[in-house]
């Protein structure tokens, strides 16, 4: 989640007004650096992208200031919790179920509700996966197939490369830290 809005943050910051061409390379990113379509990071990325100043969410990412790094970690952790609900929700042992819910004092999570409303969460059962649909998931699927070019959909939707991806270009903790630090440094530099 922090790489992946880290990146959000490097590409508006070298073009704030190409929504289509930013959520364009940030899709190539997942693909090519990650290995995968991270379509929960990259919905996150998207809405940043298009909706950054009506939401005061992501006022760490508007101000671009030093101070914005910081703020992009910890928007990441708040963020990271939706995507651990969904973990936690997919281990539930078979015969039992676990109802997704949060509660904090901390008025960044209400801001996130306000950004990011969930309209359901779908267990699928064959797979042990949890989905959550936002309310604006249908609006971010279609601008997300108009921006991409017919090669990168055709590689998202072949199962086969998604398997070699696994296989052949693992992303590792490692990795994630290496990529981290080197566009946090570069950030860190255009910032200053």
């Amino acid at each position: 989640m922090h790489l992946i809005m880290l990146k959000a943050f490097e590409l508006y910051l070298n073009d704030k007004s190409a929504i289509d061409q930013n959520l364009c390379e940030i899709t190539r990113f997942c693909l090519g650096t990650i290995g995968s379509f991270a379509k929960l990071e990259l919905f996150f990325a998207w809405k940043f992208f298009k909706y950054r100043t009506k939401f005061n969410f992501f006022s760490p990412m508007n101000a671009a200031n030093s101070k914005s790094l910081k703020g992009i970690r910890g928007m990441s952790w708040d963020l990271f919790f939706l995507r651990f609900q969904e973990t936690i929700t997919s281990i539930t042992p078979s015969g039992g179920f676990n109802i997704p819910f949060m509660s904090s004092f901390d008025n960044k999570f209400v801001e996130l509700t306000k950004a990011c409303p969930i309209r359901c969460t779908l267990l699928d059962l064959s797979y042990s996966r949890m989905h959550t649909l936002y309310e604006d998931d249908l609006e971010f699927m279609e601008d997300l197939q108009r921006a991409l070019p017919q090669s990168i959909q055709n590689e998202i939707n072949d199962p086969n490369l998604a398997l070699w991806r696994q296989q052949h270009k693992p992303f590792t903790e490692k990795l994630a830290d290496k990529e981290i630090k080197g566009i946090s440094e570069k950030l860190a530099c255009s910032l200053t």
